[in-house]
């Protein structure tokens, strides 16, 4: 079984893990205030061409984290505004872009995945000595038509003036709509590419651990660079198109903080 390199969902995780480096960042500080604030900058990554895929390409990407006031766009969360926030806590809705899988990325036969707009809702709770606990809910409508929840643990801390490092965890639950769309495989795909028929449920999809580094080069300027190793579990790990239960990404980046 053999995928052509290419661009499709997997990216979206790599998006985030670079703009998971720029919480707490100058973005943070202009929460409820009418300003502009956030981060700019852009990256390159080593990203497997699907979820689950053995082969990978080199990609780069934009990245910002921008605010104004409470509202705010970003790829981890995208388009929208805060419904609470305390400082401490945290909580906001909008829209976001979820990316799907184009047919020549795709196992031969298996097919496409359109991308599509979703819904996105988080909330994230900030515990004393830089931990924060962060629950998204994603809804996509078109592409898989499914529903996918995330779960984030973070902690910050700074081994010097310059260096801050950012270890997580994470794990996704997908519903049997992204599970089926995704990772399952129809009578007709079947046919077509002659992989088994795979019917996928719902369940706990991956989970994930990282580790990110920023240097600051000066107040405004920084560099930084994001390892993460995801393990695929359930119908994700069994799916005849995951060609790897274990599943590295490696990341590097640089931008500007205003």
């Amino acid at each position: 079984m053999h995928a052509r390199t290419g661009c499709q969902k997997t990216v979206a995780s790599a998006f985030a893990a670079i703009l998971a480096l720029t919480l707490y960042s100058d973005a943070a500080a202009a929460q409820g205030q009418e300003r502009l604030a956030g981060f700019i900058g852009a990256g390159a990554g080593m990203v497997p061409v699907y979820e689950g895929a053995s082969d990978y390409k080199v990609l780069a990407m934009p990245a910002f984290d921008l605010r104004y006031g409470d509202f705010y766009l970003n790829f981890r969360n995208g388009l929208g505004v805060d419904v609470v926030n305390t400082g401490r806590f945290e909580a906001g809705l909008g829209a976001t872009w979820v990316r799907g899988r184009r047919a020549r990325d795709s196992p031969e036969g298996v097919g496409k995945v359109k991308n599509t707009i979703g819904s996105r809702a988080f909330v994230r709770y900030f515990l004393d000595d830089g931990i924060s606990l962060t629950a998204g809910l994603t809804h996509s409508y078109g592409g898989t038509d499914g529903t996918q929840a995330d779960l984030r643990l973070g902690y910050r801390f700074r081994p010097s003036r310059q260096v801050m490092l950012l270890p997580a965890a994470s794990l996704t639950w997908a519903n049997g709509k992204h599970m089926r769309r995704y990772f399952g495989i129809g009578e007709e795909q079947a046919a077509r590419s002659g992989l088994p028929v795979f019917n996928a449920d719902s369940g706990i999809k991956d989970v994930s651990v990282s580790l990110g580094v920023i240097y600051s080069l000066s107040r405004h300027w920084h560099v930084n660079a994001n390892a993460s190793l995801t393990r695929y579990l359930g119908d994700a790990s069994d799916s005849p198109i995951n060609e790897r239960t274990w599943q590295p990404i490696l990341l590097i980046g640089a931008g500007y903080r205003f």
